[in-house]
């Protein structure tokens, strides 16, 4: 694209860097709401900070806000002048530091996806879902500068030289989207079961549907059009590349709702976490003041262990912790007739797990014991401060088991 006028590529830099920057606040404001579970404004500004600053996600937030700035001064760098800059000198080191940040920028989507609960940041499903955003960048992103650069190719050889061009770097990231979707795939789905009985496998399989149309229509521009192009005489120069732009943008149209699928399959439980086995349940809630954990083992109805982590945000000014309770309120249950006493409100107090440890409370006993919706409150009560704190746990429990309330079963 070197030497081509810059004016027709900034339209589509500004709407990438809107995009980006919208989506970006998006997800720490989605993020606020979950673990405040509330959309009150007041609620989701008081758990941001704890968020941004205390969370392995507001780590990868922050990284990725500042690697966003960075990809935004160089594409104005790269658009500011008439032409864009070519391969040489000053130009090549733009689109190198360029290609650099968008992958960092990928990198820090891969450490917030499914694949980094498998392992460290530089485990092999990261590594792999990292590879499969690049390769699916390149795909997406290619067909996009094609289509633009057809427009404003000046002569047929020129679009040619684009299409010859695109159709070997297509035929690239292609067999690495295969690959490493497959190992993707493999590792979220985990089975044959995954794939076809849970929300997770429904949405890949419309993912896999989409991903095959747009290889259809690469594989006719790839097969059939392009070689009309190569021979295309003077009469035919306007009619072969005007039906290949449409197809074009046929093939761009299923991978952006191979992109907008993606994004579904971001926020829903993997079928491997449900298929397998959970001998402890557990989840945390940001509040104004800690990060409270509850963890519930075994995770079925009956005789329960349980346990609190209490993590304040500012140790200094939180206060002594002099008394945790967990208290259990059905919410949505049926009770057998003579046994209504089961379904009441039931309170029990903590005990420090060790003399040594002051963050973290055990107890036990029977209290979720019939199936239906529960409400389980950590009330936290501090030495000088008049006000407990709270923070609430659903939880379903369903032919003996125990779920999060919202969690499908398995």
């Amino acid at each position: 694209a070197s030497g081509v006028p810059a004016r027709h590529f900034r339209r589509l830099a500004l709407i990438a860097v809107i995009l980006l920057l919208v989506g970006h606040l998006a997800s720490a404001v989605i993020q606020a709401m979950n673990a405040s579970r509330s959309t009150s404004p007041r609620d989701v500004i008081d758990v941001l900070p704890s968020i941004l600053g205390k969370t392995r996600f507001g780590g990868v937030w922050l990284a990725r806000g500042v690697l966003l700035e960075a990809w935004a001064v160089v594409a104005w760098a790269l658009l500011r002048g008439a032409r864009l800059p070519a391969w040489h000198g000053r130009g090549r080191l733009l689109w190198s530091i360029g290609l650099l940040v968008s992958a960092l920028v990928l990198l820090t989507t891969s450490l917030g996806s499914h694949a980094a609960t498998r392992g460290s940041a530089t485990s092999w499903p990261v590594l792999t879902d990292w590879l499969h955003l690049i390769v699916t960048s390149i795909w997406i992103g290619g067909l996009a500068g094609l289509l633009l650069a057809l427009e404003i190719a000046p002569t047929s050889d020129a679009r040619h030289g684009l299409v010859a061009r695109f159709s070997r770097l297509a035929l690239v990231a292609v067999l690495g989207i295969i690959a490493t979707g497959v190992v993707s795939a493999w590792v979220e789905a985990f089975s044959w079961d995954g794939l076809v009985s849970t929300d997770y496998g429904a949405w890949l399989i419309v993912k896999l549907v989409l991903v095959a149309g747009a290889l259809g229509f690469g594989g006719h521009h790839l097969l059939n059009v392009r070689p009309r192009l190569d021979v295309a005489s003077p009469d035919g120069e306007i009619g072969v590349p005007a039906r290949f732009r449409r197809t074009l943008r046929l093939e761009l149209l299923l991978l952006t709702g191979v992109v907008l699928v993606t994004g579904v399959l971001t926020g829903t439980p993997p079928a491997r976490d449900l298929l397998q086995r959970v001998d402890i349940l557990g989840s945390t809630r940001l509040t104004g003041g800690a990060s409270i954990t509850l963890r519930v083992s075994p995770p079925e109805v009956g005789a329960n262990q349980y346990s609190v982590i209490v993590a304040p945000s500012d140790p200094d000014t939180f206060g002594e912790v002099q008394r945790v309770y967990l208290r259990f309120t059905p919410l949505a249950v049926d009770p057998p007739a003579g046994a209504e006493e089961l379904a009441g409100s039931q309170r029990i107090q903590l005990r420090q797990a060790s003399p040594g440890d002051a963050s973290t409370f055990i107890g036990s006993g029977s209290f979720i014991t019939l199936d239906g919706d529960w409400d389980a409150t950590v009330v936290i009560r501090r030495a000088g401060v008049a006000q407990d704190l709270e923070a609430s746990f659903g939880i379903t429990a369903r032919d003996g088991k125990l779920l999060w309330t919202g969690i499908p079963e398995p």
